[in-house]
């Protein structure tokens, strides 16, 4: 073999190491990564210790909530197939609709319930830091009586 062919295969062996080291660090990360609790989101600006000591009751809560959330996805989909044939069956629309309404309480629920685990064991100051995670607008002048202009 001359030294050019040489070449070619340690640039085809190099090649495929790293894929496969690439491939196995990607595996990794995304087999390896846990759902982020629900809610949890809306507590990233508290203070370390009281997220750590909020962590256990959103870590119970994925267990309802993950399913739910699941199927809540589903249904949303149910519903796309749905609307996206070519004449909608009202049957069929009245109970993907349905199912999904059903679904959406039942998950309403849940956020509720861990919710009231959650808030009351906050300070005022932490509450109001949670709230505007929850409720983005919270704090703004109502729409009637904000500037007039252009709407953004």
């Amino acid at each position: 073999m001359t030294k050019r062919h040489w070449l070619y295969l340690l640039l085809v062996a190099s090649v495929a190491i790293n894929l496969l080291i690439t491939g196995a660090v990607s595996a990794r990360w995304f087999l390896g990564r846990q759902p982020e609790p629900p809610m949890a989101w809306s507590v990233r600006d508290l203070p370390l210790a009281t997220r750590q000591q909020l962590q256990p009751v959103f870590e119970e809560a994925i267990t309802t909530l993950v399913p739910l959330r699941r199927s809540l996805r589903e249904r949303e989909r149910e519903l796309g197939v749905v609307l996206q044939g070519k004449d909608i069956d009202p049957a069929a629309l009245e109970a993907a609709l349905a199912s999904m309404r059903k679904t959406s309480e039942a998950y309403q629920r849940e956020m509720h319930r861990l919710a009231l685990q959650v808030l009351p064991t906050l300070t005022p100051k932490e509450r109001r830091m949670v709230m505007h995670q929850l409720m983005p607008d919270r704090g703004r002048p109502p729409r009637h009586q904000r500037p007039s202009g252009p709407p953004r």
